[in-house]
């Protein structure tokens, strides 16, 4: 678990889960001896493990686990996207109108794209209100996260809901 902690489980009806949220949950003899479920990790690795789930999850239509799946991205690394977004703002007069790098802000990407997919998650679900309000937080709370795709490409932000939910666009 702490070598992989990103393994995933492909169960029979084609839905992947963590194994080690699974150990977790069902093993919690074993929390004391491993830590937390899934565990915490200091790089993007585990995050962007993650995020790749979520994206399988868009791909396959499986609303559900891409909404849990962002969710959890969105908790467990939102307040270092926040930091990381004060940060950029604080460090030159040009962030204002610029993207912050990938590699050094990852976690202010990762929370945006995740935002981003719930935006689309509720989209599909038909709760407009709910996509305008995740677009709304990304735009508003991370204006310079990049949002990046399952190929890694990478998109500014304000594009990338304009292009895709134009009628949810201010």
């Amino acid at each position: 678990i702490r070598r992989y902690p990103s393994a995933v489980l492909m169960t029979r009806e084609g839905q992947e889960l963590l194994i080690s949220a699974l150990v977790g949950k069902y093993f919690p003899d074993l929390v004391p001896l491993y830590g937390d479920f899934p565990p915490r990790v200091t790089d993007g690795l585990d995050a962007a493990a993650e995020q790749s789930v979520v994206f399988r999850s868009l791909d396959r239509r499986d609303w559900n686990q891409a909404a849990a799946y962002s969710e959890a991205i969105i908790r467990r690394w939102g307040p270092l996207a926040d930091q990381q977004q004060a940060a950029y703002l604080n460090s030159t007069k040009e962030s204002q109108t610029r993207t912050a790098p990938y590699a050094t802000f990852w976690a202010l990407h990762l929370v945006g794209t995740s935002y981003y997919n719930l935006g689309r998650v509720y989209f599909e679900w038909g709760d407009r209100a709910k996509a305008a309000e995740a677009f709304q937080t990304l735009t508003h709370r991370y204006p310079s996260a990049v949002l990046k795709d399952r190929h890694g490409k990478e998109w500014p932000l304000a594009m990338s809901v304009r292009k895709f939910f134009p009628e949810l666009t201010p």
